[in-house]
């Protein structure tokens, strides 16, 4: 059985492949985000070799966050690379209501705003919902 590798083990890899490219945009990108990356400090402050691929997808989501604010579409598109694929509106809205269904939520009563972010951020999927959205499809449910 093959151990699939993690998101920093693919980064590498990818640093590996254009590290003896010189000028190479990506290859100064990819040196910053593992850089990012080596910072990490896990919940007890320690600084671990291995980060969690949630925490990683943090780390790039923050780091194309900052490009699409400085308008590097260059950077935005490496850094997307990594990023699943997010879900649409509709995918978003069936998934909450399945939550609804789970975790037995129906009414302003059961459960608030913030205790369905909660489970939405907390989910296997976090990393490929747009919260913005999440919040406005729960907002609509919830009245």
């Amino acid at each position: 059985m093959t151990k699939s590798l993690s998101l920093q083990e693919i980064i590498k890899n990818d640093l590996v492949k254009v590290a003896k490219e010189t000028g190479n945009p990506k290859k100064e990108l990819l040196k910053v985000l593992l850089s990012e990356i080596s910072r990490y400090k896990n919940a007890d402050g320690i600084q671990t070799k291995e980060v969690p691929d949630a925490e990683v997808l943090k780390i790039i989501k923050k780091m194309r966050d900052n490009a699409i604010e400085c308008k590097n579409r260059y950077e935005v598109l490496i850094l997307e690379d990594y990023l699943p694929q997010m879900l649409n509106e509709t995918e978003i809205k069936d998934f909450i209501k399945q939550a609804f269904i789970s975790e037995g939520f129906s009414t302003r009563k059961d459960v608030n705003i913030g205790t369905i972010m909660q489970y939405i951020r907390q989910s296997k999927l976090a990393s490929q919902i747009d919260n913005n959205i999440a919040s406005k499809i729960v907002k609509e449910m919830l009245q």
